[in-house]
């Protein structure tokens, strides 16, 4: 009895929760049906105006709250635009409907589109404008985003390359560029870069374009189709129109790439430092001036050339006299050098070319290279035989430690070794720790040097003399009166070595002896 009771009453909850939802339905219905009216104006349409590059979405924007917050999501919408795209309607908020397009949909680029809002758009929001709105807006239009100087086929016919806006048709581009002169223009061609993957490398190749018309990419290579005018600058001129290949729009925005080409290929003579300040020795420099500018024979020094020229024919082509291997026979300063010709491409006028010798030169010497039959990577030979003499001076002084830490073991012969250049005294500076001296004095030490000019020399720094021959440690400078910097140095000399083992609750030490290295007891 208790059962059917039970169940009776669940049936009758369930029928009442029944028919209250009927009564909600129908009442919202109700509700629908006669919802006021709502009045309203556009207040702003994005995208808007031109080159437009958010491709994703349309907003249009109402100058109030037209919608109650609940289901945003709308199918009938008469919102026409043109050409016509597959809109998903939303409203983003109460007063801003959205047309959301496919990732694979966007509006097209260079196309001009049309926006038409009727006066009622929106049948199931009740809205209503005072008129139709009408707008348009167009996408972006083909642009040249950069452009450089790819390389040199000839001293006088460069390869240009041109990066675009968007993907251009090969027709367009053909027809739209102009390399312009002071009182000449010449027509381009379209250059195609091949790359050849083989198994151990990889090499690129550039030949006339063959594609088609009306292909479309975002950067091609531009050359003249016939040689330029050596030594003279032009500019590769944007005359017509760039076309993509999506939409009719065209190209409005001027562009120019200047360049300049080559001219005779000339040795303008050589860069070294002189007196700490790089400075161009020319060819046509007097007897009195190379005598007087005297390179540091440390220092870079190059060749300097109105056009490139590769380390390899400089070393093939360039006598020099003394040799660079002046200091053994066995040795060959070019050994490395390696067959890349590449250089930077944008050519200017008066730009130089560079190529570095490979060692150091012999100091306090005269100097004389002899170009013979050296050519560019044009292949261009040099019109004449130059040939140059200059005087390198003295090196610098110079002060250079082996280490600054030094440990030496006790009763061994043993030192510590700097390594000196051209100077005439050198002295170390110091305080020390031992048993014999006194933490408040400082000594001085004078290291013994060699009467030897333009050579590197090691020097012993005599660190156990300076400590007495005793266990110590001493802290001071290395100096001297011909450099003006100086070294710190920290040297300790010890019969002992010791091996730290840090834990966190305990910490074990090791002592040893250096000469059998056997542990030393009851260290402190």
């Amino acid at each position: 009895m208790r059962k059917i009771w039970f169940f009776g009453f669940v049936a009758a909850v369930g029928f009442a929760i029944w028919l209250g939802a009927q009564k909600s339905i129908d009442s919202l219905n109700q509700e629908a049906s006669t919802k006021e009216k709502v009045y309203a104006e556009v207040f702003s349409l994005l995208p808007s105006g031109e080159n437009v590059s958010n491709t994703g979405e349309i907003v249009v924007t109402f100058d109030r709250n037209v919608v109650a917050l609940g289901s945003m999501q709308r199918e009938d919408i008469d919102i026409k635009i043109t050409p016509e795209v597959e809109c998903k309607w939303r409203w983003l908020n109460r007063s801003s409907l959205a047309c959301t397009l496919p990732r694979d949909k966007r509006l097209k680029l260079a196309t001009n589109y049309n926006l038409t809002i009727s006066k009622n758009f929106s049948k199931e929001d009740n809205i209503e404008l005072s008129a139709p709105y009408s707008a348009s807006f167009s996408t972006i239009r083909p642009s040249v985003k950069s452009s450089y100087t790819l390389l040199w086929q000839t001293p006088t016919k460069p390869y240009i390359e041109l990066s675009f806006s968007m993907p251009v048709t090969k027709k367009s581009v053909q027809e739209a560029f102009k390399i312009i002169g002071a009182d000449k223009s010449f027509d381009v061609e379209l250059i195609e870069r091949v790359v050849k993957e083989e198994i151990s490398s990889t090499s690129v190749e550039y030949r006339a374009d063959t594609s088609s018309q009306t292909l479309a990419k975002s950067s091609w290579i531009l050359s003249p189709k016939t040689a330029l005018e050596s030594d003279t600058e032009f500019d590769l001129t944007l005359v017509g129109s760039l076309y993509g290949e999506e939409g009719a729009l065209a190209s409005n925005e001027e562009y120019k790439h200047n360049f300049h080409t080559f001219g005779e290929f000339k040795f303008l003579g050589l860069s070294c430092e002189v007196s700490d300040k790089e400075k161009l020795l020319s060819v046509e420099s007097s007897k009195e001036e190379l005598q007087k500018n005297r390179c540091d024979p440390l220092a870079p020094i190059s060749l300097v050339f109105s056009s490139p020229v590769s380390q390899k024919s400089v070393a093939e082509f360039v006598e020099f006299s003394p040799k660079l291997n002046f200091l053994a026979d066995s040795y060959n300063p070019w050994e490395n050098l390696t067959d890349n010709d590449s250089f930077d491409a944008q050519h200017k006028r008066d730009k130089v070319y560079m190529v570095r010798l490979p060692s150091f030169i012999k100091a306090d010497a005269k100097h004389t290279l002899d170009t013979k039959k050296l050519k560019d990577i044009f292949g261009q030979e040099l019109q004449g035989r130059y040939e140059i003499s200059f005087m390198t001076g003295h090196r610098k002084p110079n002060l250079t430690l082996g280490y600054s830490d030094i440990v030496l073991e006790k009763g061994v012969d043993s030192d510590a070794a700097l390594f000196a250049t051209n100077l005439k005294n050198i002295k170390l500076d110091f305080i020390r720790f031992n048993e014999n001296a006194d933490k408040n004095l400082s000594y001085t030490h004078n290291i013994k040097t060699m009467d030897v000019k333009d050579i590197a020399y090691k020097a012993k720094m005599d660190i156990k003399k300076a400590l007495d021959g005793k266990s110590g440690i001493l802290y001071g400078d290395v100096k001297s009166d011909s450099y003006k910097y100086s070294s710190n140095v920290l040297a300790q000399v010890t019969p002992f070595g010791v091996h730290a083992k840090f834990g966190h609750f305990n910490t074990l030490i090791w002592v040893n002896t250096f000469s059998d290295a056997k542990p030393v007891k009851d260290a402190k």
